[in-house]
C-alpha cells in the first residue's frame, strides 16, 4: 500500500494513461464485488446463526455494513489518487491518509468477522473446530501486518482473508451433509 507521494509514483509511473484507466475500471467493478462478498458474509452469518443461535454472531453480522462502506470509501480514494496522478496534481497526502484508514478498517474488520465465525465454530463438531482454528488466524496476521507495515506481512494477511472466503464457501456447501 502506498503511504506517500513517492511510493504512489513508484507504483503508477511505469503505467500508461490507458493502464491507469484500466485500473480505474477495475475499481468500478470492485463496487459490485464488494456488494457480492458483503451479502455473502452477511447471509452466511445470518443463516448459520439460525442453526446455532450465537448472540455474538447475530450482532457482529451488522459490521458487514461497515466493511462495505469502508470498501466504497477506499475505492473512492483510489479513484481520486489515479485522477491526481494523471493530472499531475500535487498534495495528495489527504487522499493517501484516508486510503490507509479505509483500507485497514475494511481488512481488519473482515479479519475480525472471520475471528467471530471461527470462535463460534470452535463450539461445534470436530470438522467445525478445525475450520474455526483456521478462520481465527487472519486476525493475528492482520495485527502483525498493521503494526509492522511490511509488504510481505500485508500480502500474507490479504491472502489469508481470501483463503477464509474460500473456506466458508466450502463450509457452507458441505455443512449440512458432512460437517454438523
Amino acid at each position: 500500500m502506498a503511504s506517500n507521494e513517492k511510493e504512489l509514483s513508484e507504483v503508477l509511473s511505469p503505467l500508461t494513461k490507458k493502464e491507469v484507466a484500466k485500473i480505474d475500471k477495475l475499481n468500478y467493478v470492485d463496487f459490485g464485488f464488494m456488494i457480492a462478498y458483503g451479502f455473502f458474509i452477511w447471509l452466511f452469518m445470518t443463516l448459520f446463526n439460525r442453526e446455532i443461535e450465537s448472540n455474538i454472531m447475530d450482532k457482529c453480522r451488522w459490521l458487514v455494513l461497515v466493511v462495505i462502506i469502508a470498501d466504497i470509501l477506499e475505492n473512492i480514494q483510489l479513484l481520486k489518487l489515479s485522477h491526481f496522478f494523471e493530472n499531475g496534481l500535487n498534495n495528495i497526502s489527504s487522499a493517501l491518509y484516508l486510503l490507509a484508514i479505509f483500507t485497514w478498517l475494511k481488512w481488519l474488520l473482515l479479519a475480525f468477522l472471520f475471528l467471530v465465525i471461527g470462535n463460534t465454530f470452535m463450539k461445534l463438531s470436530i470438522p467445525s473446530k478445525l475450520t474455526g482454528s483456521v478462520l481465527v488466524i487472519p486476525f493475528t496476521l492482520g495485527l502483525l501486518a498493521f503494526f509492522t507495515k511490511r509488504p510481505l506481512h500485508e500480502d500474507i494477511f490479504a491472502t489469508s482473508i481470501f483463503g477464509c472466503f474460500f473456506i466458508i464457501t466450502l463450509y457452507s456447501m458441505l455443512y449440512k451433509k458432512y460437517l454438523n
